[in-house]
This record gives C-alpha cells, structure tokens and sequence, in this order.
C-alpha cells in the first residue's frame, strides 16, 4: 500500500492532524531559519562593529592628543609656567600608548599608513621639544614663537589631516558594515514573507481538500436521494470505502 492509498484510508480526525502537523512543522522551521539568518546577521555586524567603533575612537584620540600637545607649548611659550611643560611630557607619554593601541589595532591595509603618520608625529614632537621649548628657555621667546607658528602648527595640522583620513576610512567602513547588515536583514525579512506564503498556500489547499474530501460524497448523496424522489427507484449510490470519524463512521460515496 502506498502512501497515498494509506492517506486515504487514514480517519478524519488523523488527517486533520497530520495537515495541522505539517503546516506547523513548515512553519517552524521557516522561522527557524529566518531566526538562524537574522541572529546571523546580528552577530556578524555586532563582530565587525566591536573591531571597528574602538579603531575609530582610538582615531579620535590621536587628533585631540596632537591638538592638546601643540596648546601645552603655545601656553608655555606665551605665559612662562612651567607646569604646562610638565603636562606636555604627560601629554607625550599618553599620546604615545594611544599610538601604539592604533598601531596594534590596524588591519593589513591601515598599517602602512599608520607607521608613516606615527613617524611623522614623531618628527613633530621632536621639533617641539628640542627647538621650541629649549629656545624658549635660553630667553629667545620670538625665535620659540616662529618656529611654533611657521613650522610646528602646519606639521600639526597635516597630522591631523592624516589622522581624518583614517577616521574618514574606519567611518565609510561601518557605513559598508551597516549597509551590509541592512541587506541581510531584508533578505530574512524576504525570506519570511516567503515563508508565510507556503504556509497560507498548505493551509489553503488543505481546507479545500478536506471540504472536498467531506462535501463530495454528500453531494453524490444527495444526488441519488433526488432520483428516487423522482420515482427512479433503480438509482445507486456505490460505496468506495469507508472513514472512522471518531467513534461513528462516514461513507465516502464516488
């Protein structure tokens, strides 16, 4: 006996649980694999964000400690106090770590330009430690003034463009990231409609077979009851088998 000559001869109540059964189990699992993407695409952006949002404020860092150092000289170049020198050293040591915090956390790509935008800035705080301070300190305050204003300030300034490059990279990349996860999160959301559609399409097509299935031998029924209304007493019902419906039975009449 075949599946679908075993179908057939399953009870009503077997079959209106074993339709319920399969569109349920369709159900789940469309929706486990719409949860299986979706967590998919959350714990890849989540990954990728995790890496790239500190680079970016590490980025961020950098630009503040440059604007930061090249303020400590100007205060101390303009008023004498010599607790601003001691805040530029402070200053040094911290931009220093931030440096190398950058420069472990680059990718492949950002390397290079990292090491060379960390030579220059320590090119630069050399020309304000051994040619503005020093200068400053043996009494010659307008030749400490010149230099920090024709040389150090636009060196600062290139730092910091260098430095927005990088940030404006790390930026267009968690755009990407982002627009990636936005992409992905449709394609599930796609899938989902997808799904649900199978769904309502089994639902459908069940509901009309079984009403197919309990309607049609009604209606042979009642066409054979009508002949013999009319006197045709020779009319025939033929049986084609029999259905368990719970504890009566019902004929499926051909």
């Amino acid at each position: 006996m075949n599946m679908f000559q075993k179908w057939n001869h399953l009870s009503i109540r077997m079959k209106l649980f074993s339709g319920f059964l399969a569109i349920v189990l369709t159900g789940g699992i469309g929706m486990l694999i719409l949860n299986v993407q979706l967590l998919n695409v959350v714990r890849n952006s989540e990954e990728v964000t995790n890496q790239s949002v500190p680079k970016l404020v590490t980025q961020l860092q950098v630009k503040s400690m440059i604007m930061e150092r090249i303020n400590f000289v100007m205060l101390y170049v303009t008023t004498g106090n010599e607790d601003f020198v001691r805040k530029f050293d402070e200053a040094s040591g911290r931009a220093a770590q931030i440096e190398k915090k950058l420069l472990d956390g680059a990718s492949p790509q950002e390397k290079s330009a990292v090491e060379q935008f960390i030579y220059h800035s320590e090119d630069w705080e050399f020309l304000l430690r051994d040619r503005v301070i020093p200068v400053y300190q043996l009494g010659n305050k307008k030749d400490a003034i010149s230099t920090l204003n024709t040389e150090a300030q636009p060196i600062a300034v290139k730092l910091m463009n260098e430095v927005e490059k990088l940030s404006q990279r790390k930026s267009a990349e968690l755009y990407d990231i982002y627009q990636d996860a936005i992409a992905n999160a449709w394609s599930a959301v796609k899938l989902s409609y997808v799904v649900i559609g199978v769904i309502l399409l089994l639902a459908i097509y069940f509901a009309l077979y079984l009403s197919r299935m309990m309607t049609h031998p009604v209606l042979f029924l009642l066409h054979g009851v009508r002949k013999m209304t009319k006197g045709d007493f020779t009319a025939r019902v033929d049986v084609k088998t029999g259905m368990n419906l719970g504890n009566s039975e019902m004929l499926l009449i051909k």
